[in-house]
């Protein structure tokens, strides 16, 4: 491709579509690795120390809200893929 063309629409939309699964991907296995490490931390500590298991129960909600949004991002992109881009 030379400097100064551009993708035809049919490319830019496949491109577009491969970029935000692979958002979508990425976050669920940030937000879903934390979720499952704060877990694995919160079993340790829960009968030890009660100040500190409020707190990671607080981030636990953090992560599992991040994976939720980070899902329907996912729904919510998908009429978008059937509508080619200009």
């Amino acid at each position: 491709m030379e400097h100064g063309t551009t993708l035809p629409a049919e490319a830019r939309t496949k491109q577009r579509d491969q970029t935000a699964a692979e958002l979508v991907r990425a976050l669920l296995i940030i937000n879903g690795g934390g979720v499952v490490a704060l877990l694995a931390f919160l079993q340790a500590i829960w009968s030890s120390d009660k100040a500190v298991a409020k707190s990671v129960v607080i981030a636990l909600v953090v992560f599992a809200i991040g994976a939720a949004l980070a899902a329907a991002f996912s729904f919510v992109s998908a009429p978008s893929k059937l509508v080619p881009a200009k």
